[in-house]
């Protein structure tokens, strides 16, 4: 939609920032934050009554990711079972997409699949009953949020005008009260090479076998 001009504003995972800022001409606005912090991590999870204690134990297994365009739930987890010496085609029974963070935690937590990928803040936010089934197998290093974009068409006046919207939002009762419905501290700035990171890790997994 961006691509097609379709859509002037709009919030996108740093994973999928990266694929289309230059075709889609997108200039970067401000992050989310989150309990006061503008990063979050991806994590592996398992069940927590389950055996595996290492990745070399998943090897056999099946696995769960909410989808191939996201940062946390794909792009971090394959490059972290490839430092561990395992690729999906060769060394998993299985893999599933499953479309949303939540619905991966569900299908490792009732044994559809034996590990799976999802971002930090959503495992935290899972009901408490569903977080106790899980147990954590690693996490990834720290990355920012996605960003909120906006086509660089717009015009610098317009771009800074909606950056200061963002970055205001806790300034009042209004913005606290939407704020607090999407739990979130609020915005801070962000900037290209912010998603400089992401790149890297980007160009890592093109070279990782499929």
């Amino acid at each position: 939609a961006f691509e097609r001009g379709a859509v002037d504003v709009g919030i996108l995972n740093a994973f999928s920032y990266v694929e289309i800022a230059g075709r889609a001409r997108l200039a970067p606005l401000v992050r989310r934050v989150r309990a006061g912090r503008d990063t979050y991590q991806g994590y592996l999870i398992v069940r927590h009554d389950d055996s595996v204690a290492r990745y070399e134990d998943l090897r056999g297994k099946a696995i769960a990711f909410p989808d191939a365009r996201s940062t946390t739930g794909y792009l971090l987890p394959r490059l972290m079972l490839r430092r561990h010496g395992l690729e999906l085609k060769r060394d998993f029974r299985q893999v599933f997409f499953i479309g949303k963070h939540d619905s991966t935690a569900l299908a490792v937590a009732n044994g559809t699949a034996d590990a799976g990928a999802m971002a930090s803040y959503i495992f935290e936010d899972l009901e408490p009953a569903i977080r106790a089934k899980l147990r954590v197998l690693d996490r990834s290093e720290p990355i920012p949020f996605g960003p909120v974009v906006a086509r660089s068409s717009l015009g610098e006046s317009l771009l800074e005008r909606i950056r200061a919207f963002f970055l205001s939002l806790d300034r009042t009762p209004q913005g606290q009260a939407l704020l607090r419905e999407a739990r979130l501290s609020g915005f801070t700035s962000a900037s290209d090479r912010d998603y400089g990171p992401i790149r890297t890790l980007v160009r890592r997994l093109r070279e990782a076998p499929e």
